[in-house]
């Protein structure tokens, strides 16, 4: 079971085995509340789930966030920075759970372009509803690739297509 806990340190045992398990949902909940700033909670969630992954930390602003929200809620200081990307794997839009899935790496494609307006609405509205990826000499010849997906994102990039 993924707690991110020290059992032994004296704080209450924290159930985030699951992104939707009632321990994740209180502590986004207890963050979110904590900031009283919903761009400030999305903009956390989308560095945990892009920057922070790839550096395997926290940014500075969000690592002083944290140390404040904390510093009031002792009983998540000593999540691990493990436990805290996982809890946090949520799509910033629609604040539901993100799950793997594999797309096709497109061969032979240099570059797609779509309207302008379809665009800029994929990235506000859709922004884990990647359909598949360019190819490109870093996916050493893959035929598909894992990336993050939202249902609600995936729902909201086929009524963006329908409608361009």
């Amino acid at each position: 079971m993924l707690d991110g806990v020290d059992p032994d340190n004296g704080n209450q045992h924290l159930d985030i085995s699951c992104k939707d398990s009632p321990g994740s949902v209180q502590l986004r909940q207890r963050f979110r509340t904590f900031l009283a700033d919903d761009d400030l909670f999305r903009k956390f969630v989308d560095f945990c789930n892009h920057k922070c992954r790839q550096k395997k930390r926290l940014m500075t602003w969000q690592e002083e966030l944290w140390k404040r929200f904390t510093h009031t809620h002792r009983e998540y200081e000593n999540l691990s920075i493990g436990g805290i990307l996982f809890v946090f794997h949520i799509c910033h839009v629609h604040f539901t759970s993100l799950f793997s899935d594999s797309v096709p790496i497109k061969k032979g494609v240099c570059d797609i372009h779509y309207f302008r307006d379809f665009e800029k609405a994929v990235i506000s509205e859709a922004p884990y509803s990647t359909p598949f990826l360019l190819d490109s000499p870093s996916r050493d010849g893959a035929s598909f690739i894992s990336v993050d997906h939202c249902k609600e994102c995936l729902a909201r990039r086929a009524q963006l297509e329908e409608r361009y």
